[in-house]
């Protein structure tokens, strides 16, 4: 079964998905597992901005950071 859902925070996408469609501008800018899209070069590509991304100390999802 597949399961669309629209998030504007990649923190919570990380935590309730396997694969992630990032769009910037009406534009897919990445797609993939959330371990291939949340990383520091895709995050700061996708915000435009300096990121990291990390495994959550609580699981084994991957969080962005920005800033």
């Amino acid at each position: 079964m597949t399961v669309v859902v629209v998030l504007h925070d990649m923190n919570v996408a990380a935590q309730c998905a396997n694969d992630i469609v990032a769009m910037r501008d009406g534009r897919v800018v990445h797609y993939g597992s959330v371990a291939e899209v949340i990383t520091e070069e895709g995050l700061a590509e996708f915000y435009d901005t300096p990121a990291c991304g990390r495994d959550h100390r609580l699981s084994d999802r991957a969080v962005g950071m920005t800033g």
